[in-house]
C-alpha cells in the first residue's frame, strides 16, 4: 500500500495535563510525529516526548518568536495548545507562527478565554449564573468568586462574608457570581466544523485537584447534553471542548 504522509505536530506546552493526554491519544499513530516546546524548570514534557524545545511562558511576553523558529527548525506542521491561555495566544499569532493550529476561530478563543464574555454570549441559550458588577454593592452572601481568566476551577471559592470576598478580590480573583449550591458537572464534547456537535457526555466532578476534576462519575442526563448542543449554535467551536 501507499506510504502515509507523516504530520510533523507540536504540542504547546507539552507538560501540561491537557498535553499529556494528547501525546497519549497519539504518539502511537504511524502518520503523526510528536514534538514539545514549553518552558524550562521540572516537568515532565521533556522525559514523554523524544523532542523538547524550551520557550518562553506563553502568559508573559517573548514567547511568539521562539515559538515560530522551533516550528521553522523542526518544520512543524501542525501546533496542538494545551493550555487555555495558549488556544488563545497560538489563535492569535497564528500567521506569524507559521503552523497550521489545531482549534476553534479566534473570536470563539476570545469569548471563551473570559468566563464574564462567555456567560454575556449564552445569557438567554442556556441557564448562565447571576454576575455582579458591582461587589460593593452585594448585600447577600455566601457568593461564589473566580478568576475571570482561569483554568478549570482553579482559584475559585465561597465567600460567606464581605471579609472573604474582600481577601478573595485581593488575591486576584476578580468574577463575583451567585453560589449555586449541588453537584458540579464537566460535559466533555467533540465538534466537527461543518457536522456541528457529533459527541457530547456529562461527568460528575468527585475530586478536584488543581482545578482539574481528576476523578469523576459518568451521568446520563439529557438537559446537560442539549445544554451542549445549545452553546454549540452560538459558539463555533471545532475539535474537544
Amino acid at each position: 500500500g501507499r506510504a502515509l504522509a507523516t504530520q510533523r505536530v507540536l504540542v504547546f506546552p507539552g507538560g501540561t495535563e491537557i498535553g499529556l493526554e494528547i501525546r497519549a491519544a497519539l504518539a502511537h499513530r504511524r502518520d503523526i510525529e510528536l514534538f514539545s516546546a514549553g518552558v524550562g524548570g521540572p516537568g515532565h514534557a521533556p522525559y514523554v516526548f523524544r523532542n523538547h524545545d524550551e520557550v518562553p511562558d506563553v502568559r508573559g511576553p517573548g514567547w511568539v518568536e521562539p515559538l515560530a523558529r522551533v516550528v521553522r527548525e523542526r518544520s512543524i506542521d501542525v501546533v496542538f495548545p494545551a493550555h487555555d491561555d495558549a488556544v488563545l495566544g497560538v489563535a492569535e499569532h497564528a500567521a506569524t507562527i507559521g503552523a497550521v493550529v489545531v482549534g476553534s476561530p479566534l473570536e470563539t478563543c476570545r469569548v471563551t478565554r473570559s468566563k464574564r464574555a462567555t456567560y454575556r454570549a449564552l445569557a438567554g441559550v442556556v441557564p448562565v449564573p447571576l454576575v455582579y458588577d458591582e461587589p460593593a454593592e452585594i448585600a447577600d452572601f455566601p457568593v461564589f468568586v473566580k478568576p475571570d481568566r482561569g483554568q478549570g476551577s482553579a482559584g475559585a471559592r465561597v465567600a460567606r462574608d464581605r471579609a472573604e470576598l474582600d481577601r478573595a478580590l485581593a488575591d486576584g480573583s476578580d468574577l463575583v457570581m451567585e453560589m449555586l449550591p449541588g453537584d458540579e458537572h464537566t460535559v466533555d464534547c467533540f465538534s466537527d466544523r461543518d457536522r456541528g456537535l457529533l459527541f457530547a457526555r456529562a461527568r460528575r466532578r468527585v475530586v478536584t485537584r488543581a482545578g482539574i476534576s481528576v476523578s469523576s462519575v459518568p451521568v446520563d442526563d439529557p438537559e446537560l447534553v442539549d445544554h451542549a448542543r445549545r452553546i454549540a449554535g452560538v459558539l463555533s467551536m471545532h475539535g474537544a471542548w
